[in-house]
């Protein structure tokens, strides 16, 4: 995701925060400091407010990181492996490199998260039955992060694909029918009338109650990023359903034009990339020697002020990089490992030959050719 940084791992999973977290972590902290605290406790001094406040929110969002663990540990003891876990802001989400190949996996996948997250509220409750005469910060804590856990597991339970109801729903959709394709799609097609319906409550009041507009854009901004996200998955469904059947072989190019890598990224662009190039990529060679590969984003990357001077080797993806692929390699898994190693392109090596080189344009062309019924 976008401007994240990672911060640390987790049972060998990567945790990132994404700079928009920042700013919801601020919000809960603050709402809590200035607002609901000192309301329900007036006795409590500013610093103490604030302090209480600070606590909560780490556990808040531990309790999110801990949510996402489940979905991570659940998919790794299923063999789905995972990226990366990332905080932004609103709330978190579990890279998982892969879908699950049957509807049991992918309902114990997705009902992992809110089953823990329910598990924490119950903890939670549990320490504020124990607590409530006690010190009052402590059972202030435990019950806000009680509710807030049973929320945050009942929301995430809602039937919009592609949160973890959604997945719920298209795992019992694919269970039934026996429909994978199908089951997508219906959950796709809810999660956005769910999105629509969150933009429309959204909407209606701000539009009836002026007073109440920050609330009222909260619902619409959770709708539009619902829509985005089942826009996006409904996609991605409809790539893998296009690939279906292709290997890296039928979508490769062979004969490839080579460049060497001292040329300036100005002469490769002036007089290399035409619209045959532009889909292939090119070779990078030193003599006889594959240095590595170069794509238009990776060309366009450079600055045209510095074009001039920076050499195509500075700019290409090195062989390091890249790992050789069998033309008999699905197309999709192909496109999973240009994913995982954030490249544009793979080389394909036959008989320890370098037959081609698949690209990531050249896997999304089935996609605009193939009519996918959805």
């Amino acid at each position: 995701m976008p401007g994240s940084f990672r911060i640390g791992n987790l049972l060998g999973i990567p945790l990132y925060i994404n700079v928009s977290w920042l700013v919801i972590f601020a919000v809960v902290t603050l709402s809590l400091a200035h607002g609901q605290f000192p309301a329900v406790f007036p006795g409590w001094s500013p610093p103490l407010a604030l302090g209480v406040a600070v606590v909560t929110s780490l556990l808040f969002f531990t309790s999110i990181v801990i949510h996402e663990m489940a979905h991570s540990l659940v998919a790794r003891s299923i063999g789905l492996p995972v990226r990366s876990i990332t905080l932004f802001i609103l709330g978190g989400v579990a890279q998982i490199k892969r879908d699950a190949t049957h509807p049991g996996a992918e309902l114990a996948m997705a009902a992992a998260g809110p089953l823990a997250s329910f598990a924490l509220s119950a903890l939670f409750a549990t320490i504020w039955a124990l607590t409530r005469n006690a010190w009052e910060p402590v059972p202030a804590v435990a019950a806000w992060l009680a509710f807030n856990n049973f929320v945050l597991g009942a929301f995430n339970m809602l039937p919009g694909y592609p949160m973890d109801g959604g997945r719920v729903l298209r795992a019992l959709l694919w269970w039934a029918t026996g429909n994978q394709r199908l089951a997508t799609r219906i959950a796709v097609l809810i999660g956005r009338g769910m999105a629509y319906g969150m933009i429309t409550m959204g909407v209606t009041v701000i539009v009836l109650n002026p007073a109440q507009y920050l609330t009222g854009a909260q619902f619409a901004f959770v709708g539009w990023f619902l829509n985005m996200a089942a826009s996006s998955s409904g996609r991605q469904a409809r790539l893998r359903d296009a690939l279906e059947g292709y290997t890296a072989g039928d979508l490769m190019s062979p004969n490839l034009v080579s460049v060497p890598g001292h040329l300036p990224v100005q002469r490769v662009v002036e007089d290399y990339l035409s619209p045959e190039v532009l889909r292939r990529g090119l070779i990078v060679v030193d003599g006889s020697r594959l240095r590595g590969l170069v794509s238009m984003s990776d060309l366009h990357r450079v600055p045209k002020q510095q074009r001039a001077y920076t050499a195509v080797s500075d700019a290409m993806t090195p062989v390091a990089r890249l790992s050789a692929i069998d033309p008999t390699m699905s197309a999709l898994a192909a496109l999973e490992e240009m994913e995982e190693r954030s490249v544009s392109q793979l080389p394909v090596v036959r008989a320890g030959v370098l037959a081609g080189v698949v690209t990531r344009f050249a896997l999304l062309g089935p996609l605009q050719l193939q009519k996918v019924a959805w």
